[in-house]
């Protein structure tokens, strides 16, 4: 037969021990919780980067262009500007030259 008193120390070591696995398996639980929201966290954190870089680059390409097309610009205008320089003095050089005629009519 079992004693009385090693029967209540059964039984409340028996509560015990079973409160003790219920903590430790909500301690795994826990555990693998906030594991997973640390992988989230660095995974929406390294997304973020990527775009960050991919948008970077983007710009980067946007600017390049642009500064192609404001160079070819400016080489069209300063080649205009020499056209326009020698057309300028070339009707310079005609209008002094009719300066000096005189027509003379007989």
């Amino acid at each position: 037969m079992v004693e009385p008193v090693s029967l209540q120390t059964s039984l409340a070591q028996t509560v015990a021990a079973e409160k003790v696995t219920q903590v430790q398996s909500h301690l795994g639980e826990a555990n693998q919780q906030l594991f997973a929201a640390e992988l989230a966290k660095q995974d929406d954190h390294r997304a973020h980067e990527v775009q960050k870089a991919e948008q970077s680059e983007q710009d980067s390409r946007i600017d390049e262009r642009e500064k192609d097309k404001k160079d070819d610009k400016d080489e069209e205008s300063s080649s205009e500007e020499e056209q326009t320089d020698d057309t300028f003095d070339e009707e310079m050089f005609a209008s002094e030259k009719s300066e000096h005629l005189i027509d003379i009519t007989v």
